[in-house]
């Protein structure tokens, strides 16, 4: 996919938008002490996407290393971060601004990970991602923080 890294970053950031959206209304009705949240982790590489299975029992799934790590990077994320992998961050680093963390240990990986926590775009730029214009992408990272 062209700009894989960039329009899940730039998805990512939607995502986070519309759950701080969904937040403020569910605030009004959910006891104090409950609050749902999200954090999104984007890494890239090599997965399958298909079919697996047996002949009585087959699924339609994703798997890979990508899918791993960033099943591990979503679990790191707090309410409203969105944080890359290294691959996903040199990718996307062009658009965006983002805060480089030390690195952690992810289950499954021999050496820690390098991670990126996605903060705004940068200043004057206008990806062609997978959002459909530059004032919501930028509000959407901006929310992240």
């Amino acid at each position: 996919i062209h700009n894989d890294a960039e329009r899940a970053i730039a998805a990512c950031g939607e995502i986070v938008q519309s759950f701080r959206q969904l937040q403020r209304k569910w605030a009004r009705v959910l006891a104090d002490d409950v609050r749902p949240g999200v954090g999104c982790g984007v890494a890239t590489g090599r997965v399958f996407l298909g079919n697996i299975g047996t002949p009585n029992r087959i699924e339609y799934t994703l798997i890979g290393d990508g899918v791993n790590l960033a099943s591990r990077l979503c679990s790191q994320a707090q309410d409203g971060m969105v944080i890359a992998s290294e691959l996903a961050y040199e990718k996307s680093k062009r658009l965006y601004e983002v805060i480089e963390w030390p690195a952690i240990q992810i289950k499954g990986k021999a050496e820690p990970q390098r991670v990126f926590q996605v903060m705004n775009l940068k200043p004057g730029v206008t990806p062609v991602t997978a959002v459909e214009d530059s004032g919501s992408r930028q509000a959407a990272l901006s929310s992240s923080r």
